[in-house]
C-alpha cells in the first residue's frame, strides 16, 4: 500500500492540475489509471501508456461518479460496438470498471475488474 501511495504522489507532480484528478488502480492489472476532468468528462491515461481515451460523465452525484465510453467497432462489422463503464464511489475510493462488445449476434460481457482510487 505505502508503494502505491508513493507511486500515486509521484504521479501527482507530473500530471497537469485540472479541477479533478483522480488516479485509480485495478485488481490483476499494470499500472495506475489517471482521471482528469475535461470540459466535456474525463481522460484516462496509464502510467506507462502514451495513450489517451476520453469519457462521458453519465451520471454524477455527491457519492458517485459513472463514466462511460463507446466505441463503433467497424474493423469487425457495421453493427458491432464496445462500451466501457466505470463507477467510481467517492466516499469509500472503490472502483468497478466492466465493458460489453456486441459482436452482431455474439454477446460478450467482460468480466468487471474492481480497485481502489483516490482523488489528489
Amino acid at each position: 500500500m505505502n508503494k502505491l501511495l508513493t507511486t500515486i504522489t509521484l504521479l501527482c507532480f507530473s500530471v497537469a492540475l485540472f479541477a479533478e484528478t483522480r488516479v485509480c488502480s485495478f485488481d490483476g492489472r499494470e499500472g495506475l489509471f489517471i482521471f482528469e476532468r475535461t470540459d466535456s468528462g474525463f481522460q484516462q491515461t496509464q502510467s506507462g501508456n502514451g495513450g489517451v481515451d476520453e469519457f462521458s460523465i453519465y451520471e454524477e452525484t455527491e457519492g458517485y461518479l459513472v463514466l462511460g465510453r463507446f466505441l463503433p467497432r467497424a474493423d469487425i462489422s457495421e453493427e458491432s460496438f464496445f462500451f466501457e463503464a466505470i463507477t467510481i464511489n467517492k466516499v469509500t475510493g472503490t472502483v468497478n470498471r466492466g465493458s460489453y462488445n456486441e459482436r452482431t449476434a455474439n454477446y460478450e460481457i467482460s468480466t468487471i475488474s474492481k480497485g481502489t482510487c483516490v482523488e489528489v
